[in-house]
């Protein structure tokens, strides 16, 4: 698969469509929309609008259908780990070609760890390692969730330092230096916030979920107002860079909020 530049590019775009749509609003099997709501009601049923498994108790940790993106996530970080491992083998390629490949790579597999961490907690580090199938390998203990946090952001920023600004319009959807930075973002800001900052949901949540090795709490039991300083300055950086949001001109029959 690694013998010359193009093998390589084709298998590294082909990892992306292991990554589920965010945009299937209503129907989509991983995103489970507006619907996912005590106050959503509809008369259809769950394998039209997935949502709708939430509110009716469908979903729980044994029954995920097709929502659990453990698995899914996890060949995705393998493929992205051979990418490295075999690079070098693909003699064609230049050092610019090097970069940019590595850039894709590393967002992406960075963008899997977020989806774990995002859908189902605490991830287990792999690090640049391609491990046997089958053989229980990949039945580790977790990372705590500042660490998995910790890696995401350090594994986007490392990534960031290879994407592009801006890409053209017949690479649109391809990760940029923002998409990066704006993960980062949201990430910094989640970790900050009371839910997994030592706050009262925190401690009420999670707090008899320890790792069995050391004892280490997963969710942080302690405040630390460092992290909201961390976030702030993700956030400032992303919003330096221009980025707006997309506006409609308000009409004359628009009612006031």
């Amino acid at each position: 698969i690694c013998s010359n530049k193009r093998n390589v590019e084709r298998y590294m775009w082909n990892i992306a469509t292991k990554f589920p749509d965010p945009g299937r609003l209503l129907s989509g099997s991983y995103t489970p929309g507006p619907l996912a709501t005590d106050e959503g009601f509809a008369a259809f049923n769950t394998t039209q609008f997935r949502g709708m498994g939430y509110v009716l108790g469908e979903l729980n940790p044994d029954n995920l259908h097709d929502m659990n993106t453990w698995s899914d996530m996890y060949k995705v970080i393998r493929r992205c780990n051979t990418i490295f491992q075999r690079m070098d083998e693909a003699s064609d390629m230049t050092a610019a070609d090097r970069f940019r490949i590595t850039g894709y790579t590393r967002f992406m597999r960075a963008y899997a760890y977020y989806l774990i961490v995002m859908d189902l907690g605490p991830v287990v580090i792999l690090g640049d390692e391609v491990l046997p199938n089958n053989n229980g390998s990949y039945n580790n203990h977790r990372a705590t969730y500042d660490e998995s946090v910790d890696y995401i952001c350090n594994e986007l920023e490392k990534a960031s330092e290879s994407l592009p600004l801006e890409v053209l319009i017949n690479e649109f959807g391809r990760p940029t230096k923002g998409a990066a930075y704006g993960l980062i973002a949201r990430l910094r800001l989640i970790q900050a916030s009371p839910l997994f900052n030592g706050g009262d949901a925190a401690k009420s949540y999670y707090g008899n979920w320890k790792r069995s090795i050391d004892g280490v709490h997963y969710i942080s039991q302690e405040y630390n107002e460092e992290k909201w300083a961390v976030a702030a300055a993700a956030c400032e950086r992303i919003m330096q860079m221009g980025y707006k949001l997309h506006t409609v001109p308000k009409r004359p029959d628009t009612p006031d909020l």
